[in-house]
C-alpha cells in the first residue's frame, strides 16, 4: 500500500486530526446518529468545522444530536432525518441542507445497510442499492451547487473491501432476473459507492472539488446487525482468509480514521483515490483476499454508465452542476 507519512490500520481519529483547524468549514454526514459517522462528526467539530447530520432512527438522531450541541453549542448547526432508501427523504434532508445557506466544504457519505435480507423501496430498487449508492447519488446532485460554492470542496464517499464480491450488475441491478444474494448485492453497491466519489470527481473536478473513496476496514458497528453465524461463514466462503483472524478488528476511532484523512489530508487535493488504512489502497492482484481495490471500482465509463442507469430506475435526472 501507498502509505503516506506513518499512517496504517492502528491510527485512530485523534493522530489524523491532531494539529488540523478546520475553522469556517462545514460538513454534511449521513449516518451520523453513530459508529463512524458519529466519530468522524465528533471529530470535525473538536477541530472547529461546523457540522449538519442526517440519519435514519428519528430516536438515535436526537440522541446524537443533543450530545454534539452539548459538546460544541456554537458549532454543531443541526440534523435531519434522512432514509437514502426514499428519495422523498432525500430531498427533505437536501432543503434542510440548502436553507443553511452555506457552501458545503465536506460532503461525508457515511451512510449504509449491510447484507439485508431482499426489500425494495418504493420505486422497487434493491434496498442496499437503494441505500448505499442511489440515495447518496441523488444527494450529491441536489447539494451539487453548494459543493461547487466551497473553496476545494471534498466528496467523501465510505465503501468497503466487500466491493470485491461483486462488480456492477448491469444486466439486473435489482436481481430481478434471479435469486438474490446478498452478499453479491452488497458487493454491487459498495462498489456503487466508490464509484460515486470517481463520478462527482470526475464531473465537478473543474470546480475544485475532490472525490474519494474510503474502506474504513472490519469494524464490529451496528451496520452488522443483519448477519448470523450463517452469514460470517457464507462471506468467509468468497475469501481465503480467516475473518476476522487476519483482519483484525478496528475500533471506532481507527474505522473513523481514514474518513478523517480524506477530509483533510492535503496530500489528495485534486486527485482521486481510493483509500484504506489511511493510504492509497493498491490494485487489487487478487479479488478472494479483501485487499487493495479491484479495478471495476475505479473503472470511468462504469461511473458514468451507473449514474446514467440510476437516474432511469430512480424517474428523475441527477444533474452534477
Amino acid at each position: 500500500m501507498a502509505q503516506i507519512a506513518s499512517y496504517g490500520p492502528e491510527t485512530t481519529s485523534h493522530e489524523i486530526m491532531r494539529g488540523v483547524d478546520l475553522s469556517g468549514k462545514f460538513a454534511v454526514i449521513t449516518g451520523g446518529s453513530g459508529g463512524l459517522g458519529y466519530e468522524t462528526a465528533k471529530s470535525l467539530l473538536a477541530s472547529g468545522a461546523d457540522v449538519f447530520i442526517g440519519a435514519r432512527t428519528a430516536g438515535k438522531l436526537e440522541e446524537a444530536a443533543a450530545a454534539l450541541r452539548a459538546a460544541f453549542p456554537q458549532r454543531f448547526v443541526g440534523s435531519f432525518p434522512l432514509d437514502l432508501a426514499e428519495l422523498e427523504s432525500v430531498d427533505a434532508f437536501a432543503d434542510a441542507v440548502l436553507t443553511l445557506d452555506r457552501p458545503v466544504d465536506r460532503f461525508i457519505a457515511n451512510a449504509g445497510i449491510m447484507a439485508c435480507p431482499l426489500e425494495r423501496n418504493s420505486l422497487g430498487l434493491e434496498l442496499q442499492l437503494a441505500t448505499n449508492y442511489v440515495g447518496h447519488a441523488a444527494l450529491v446532485s441536489r447539494l451539487a451547487s453548494a459543493i461547487c460554492k466551497a473553496d476545494k470542496a471534498r466528496v467523501i464517499a465510505v465503501t468497503s473491501s466487500g466491493h470485491h464480491f461483486s462488480g456492477i450488475r448491469f444486466e439486473d441491478p435489482n436481481f430481478e432476473n434471479g435469486t438474490y444474494d446478498k452478499w453479491l448485492a452488497y458487493g454491487q453497491s459498495k462498489t456503487a459507492s466508490a464509484l460515486l466519489a470517481l463520478k462527482v470527481h470526475r464531473a465537478l473536478s473543474p470546480y475544485g472539488v475532490t472525490g474519494i473513496a474510503v474502506h474504513p476496514g472490519f469494524i464490529q458497528t451496528d451496520l452488522m446487525r443483519h448477519l448470523s453465524r450463517d452469514d460470517y461463514v457464507a462471506m468467509q466462503s468468497r475469501t481465503d482468509i480467516e475473518l476476522p483472524k487476519a483482519r483484525t478488528y478496528k475500533n471506532v476511532e481507527q474505522g473513523a480514521a481514514t474518513s478523517l484523512f480524506a477530509a483533510t489530508a492535503a496530500e489528495l487535493e485534486g486527485q482521486f483515490a481510493y483509500l484504506e488504512d489511511c493510504g492509497i489502497a493498491p490494485p487489487a492482484e487478487r479479488r478472494d483476499t479483501l485487499n487493495g481495490v479491484m479495478a471495476w471500482a475505479t473503472d470511468a465509463q462504469a461511473a458514468e454508465e451507473l449514474w446514467a442507469k440510476v437516474e432511469v430506475l430512480a424517474h428523475r435526472p441527477m444533474p452534477l452542476t
